[in-house]
């Protein structure tokens, strides 16, 4: 079993539907998603409020320049796996600045940042989930798909 890697070819439309719909949501904000695991880490050098305009800036400038110009599955699909490794690193984040460092505050927001980023997403530029979808499944060799176009399992060629 590969933790990452999915191969649309090993798994029915229906699988690969959902995943690309999944996959869509992190994309669109990829920055932030891909934050939730890495800031709470960084919070231990680096000023909370910078961390934050920083990631809002980056996501900005994903959204208007790569988001819907540059489909990685194989990023996708890590982003997807590395995300987990926020259950680890917030609360070991949290615990170190709360008793080594002596900070609550930065703390309270390594152990929350996976809620905080969630409004963040909501300060940089909309997303149109289904147009990311149907890149992730042409991507994927679906060549007429368009957002809900699946029908009782209803495939397109090549598959």
């Amino acid at each position: 079993m590969k933790l990452v890697g999915w191969n649309p070819r090993e798994h029915t439309d229906a699988e690969n539907q959902e995943w690309s719909s999944l996959r869509a949501s992190e994309w669109g904000g990829l920055p932030l998603f891909l934050s939730q695991p890495l800031v709470p880490l960084l919070l231990i050098w680096f000023p909370w409020k910078a961390l934050t305009i920083s990631l809002i800036v980056i996501n900005i400038v994903w959204g208007l320049t790569i988001r819907y110009r540059f489909i990685n599955i194989t990023l996708a699909d890590f982003g997807s796996v590395f995300h987990y490794w926020k259950w680890i690193t917030c609360p070991v984040a949290a615990i170190y600045l709360y008793y080594a460092a002596g900070d609550s505050h930065k703390a309270l927001i390594a152990l929350s940042w996976p809620l905080i980023t969630m409004p963040l997403m909501f300060l940089s530029r909309p997303v149109d989930k289904g147009r990311l979808q149907t890149l992730f499944m042409k991507h994927f060799g679906y060549e007429h798909y368009e957002v809900g176009e699946f029908v009782n399992g209803r495939s397109f060629p090549p598959f």
